[in-house]
């Protein structure tokens, strides 16, 4: 799924619990490298790639938990994954650990559209993420290990994904985009995880030509990107 700022896209959901145990995991591709560029939120808190830094964040309401780590590869997938422990964070990108136990209060919270899959409160600013998603879990109640998700291929050594079989738990979802017949919440928004944990995706566009937001570049099938 292609997202982009300038059209203000990202999907909503309202939790029906908190939940201050979960994990979260996500294939990105970016393609924009100004402005806070947030891959998820919920509430006031989430995770993004810092303006001008490049670099990786938790950001927990009050602090930023910035990464040492640049992710400034316009042609790469990277696979994101945070696993958030009775509040507290640790992420990982393409199983190399980013942070380890950061920050407090992260959790799903029952407030009116704030779990965000692209952007952040837009009364704050919206902060739209620009690039591409897919394959996003969130697993509920439980802290999962990236190697659920993605493995290390035998003959390249790159980390590439792999078929996630657990359960989502109870406000978890899995978003695969794979129904872009219309951009309702049980088309591109639908959750394939079995708990119809649907999204309502904002300003997205599946007609046909330039301006489609439902593409073919993955990280299995990976388009290449010029150097600007």
């Amino acid at each position: 799924l292609h997202q982009k700022a300038a059209d203000s896209t990202n999907l909503t959901r309202t939790s029906s619990g908190t939940s201050t145990t979960f994990t979260y995991s996500s294939w990105i591709k970016r393609s924009k490298f100004s402005d806070y560029q947030y891959i998820f939120s919920a509430a006031t808190r989430g995770f993004s790639f810092h303006t001008t830094n490049n670099t990786f964040y938790l950001y927990d309401g009050a602090n930023l938990n910035e990464s040492t780590a640049k992710f400034r590869d316009p042609s790469a997938w990277y696979h994101v994954v945070v696993q958030i422990n009775s509040g507290v964070a640790t992420s990982y990108i393409n199983n190399v650990l980013v942070h380890n136990a950061v920050g407090s209060g992260f959790t799903l919270t029952t407030g009116s559209n704030e779990t965000r899959i692209g952007s952040y409160d837009p009364s704050g600013g919206g902060f739209y993420y620009n690039g591409y998603q897919t394959e996003i879990h969130l697993v509920d109640g439980s802290v999962v290990a990236p190697s659920s998700f993605g493995e290390t291929d035998a003959d390249t050594g790159q980390w590439v994904p792999k078929e996630y079989d657990g359960a989502h738990g109870t406000d978890g979802f899995y978003l695969n985009f794979s129904d872009n017949s219309g951009t309702s919440a049980t088309t591109l928004g639908k959750d394939s995880s079995g708990n119809g944990n649907n999204f309502t995706p904002n300003n997205f566009s599946v007609s046909a030509g330039a301006g489609c937001d439902s593409v073919e570049d993955t990280p299995t099938n990976n388009y290449p990107t010029f150097n600007p």
